[in-house]
C-alpha cells in the first residue's frame, strides 16, 4: 500500500477545511469591522433615553419629571410590577 496516495487526500481535505474557516472567519469579521455603531440598533435604546431624561431631570430637580421616565423606562422593558414585583 502507498503511504502518498493515502495522506494526500487527507492533506487536500484538511486544507480545504481551513481554507473555508478562514474565510468564513475573515467575512464576517470584514463584516463586523465596517458596520456603523450608530447603524447597529440595540433593543433597550428607548429605556436608555428615558433614564438619561430621568437623569437629566434629577439634575434640574425635577422629580416628578424623573419619575415619569423611569416609569416609561421600565415600560418599555415590558416591566409589570402585577407579573415581576421587584421589577
Amino acid at each position: 500500500m502507498n503511504n502518498k496516495m493515502v495522506a494526500g487526500p487527507r492533506l487536500s481535505n484538511i486544507l480545504i477545511v481551513l481554507g473555508t474557516a478562514v474565510g468564513i472567519l475573515t467575512s464576517v469579521a470584514s463584516t463586523m469591522l465596517t458596520t456603523p455603531v450608530e447603524a447597529q440598533s440595540n433593543p433597550n435604546q428607548e429605556a436608555i433615553d428615558h433614564i438619561n431624561e430621568a437623569q437629566s431631570a434629577l439634575d434640574n430637580g425635577d422629580t416628578e419629571g424623573a419619575k415619569g421616565h423611569l416609569d416609561l423606562a421600565k415600560k418599555s422593558l415590558d416591566c409589570d410590577r402585577a407579573i415581576d414585583p421587584n421589577c
